[in-house]
């Protein structure tokens, strides 16, 4: 057999491999993660460079999962069965929270070292405390609102539990 024969085999040979980890890889992709699109009505995550109709890959929230400030998840809210919410973590478990309310309709929210100015919503339920094991303090993306969100977060809420965390945003594909 000649060189050039074998080098042909080997390249072809070499080929089918990469093929093969590529179509394995996407297969493991789509079977891990999903994507999605943000609903028009959630404005409010274009802080986190997340405007309505941006395509994000989406990862199952599990026990396993690290979830940290800044995350973007999609949560069904206590008291709201069966109701999808978007909102970015701003308070891990353990972490104190100290509510200071102002005469101007706002709330000053202190979480450990990290100071948030949030507009005081309707059926506040956010006090003073520390964040219970398993829970996170979850609020609608842009925390500078000066119009209510119809969507719950923890003004209205409290601490969110972990189980209620359905997904985590794992990074916008702004290729789309």
């Amino acid at each position: 057999m000649s060189t050039e024969s074998r080098t042909g085999r080997i390249t072809r040979l070499a080929r089918r491999v990469i093929y093969l980890f590529v179509l394995i890889g996407v297969m493991v992709f789509f079977l891990r993660y999903d994507i999605v699109t943000i609903p028009d009505d959630y404005t409010h995550l274009s802080t986190q460079r997340m405007s309505p109709g941006t395509h994000v890959v989406l990862t199952e929230c599990d026990s396993d999962t690290v979830i940290g400030i800044g995350s973007v998840v999609i949560y069904e809210p206590p008291r709201h069965p069966d109701k999808r919410c978007w909102g970015v973590i701003a308070g891990l478990p353990g972490e104190t929270i100290t509510v200071q309310t102002r005469d101007d309709g706002m709330a000053i929210l202190v979480l450990g070292d990290r100071e948030e100015l949030l507009l005081r919503t309707q059926g506040w339920e956010l006090s003073s405390g520390v964040i219970p094991d398993g829970h996170f303090i979850i609020l609608a993306g842009d925390r500078h609102l000066r119009v209510p969100s119809t969507f719950p977060d923890s003004r209205q809420l409290g601490p969110i539990a972990r189980d209620q965390i359905q997904s985590k945003v794992v990074a916008p594909l702004s290729f789309f």
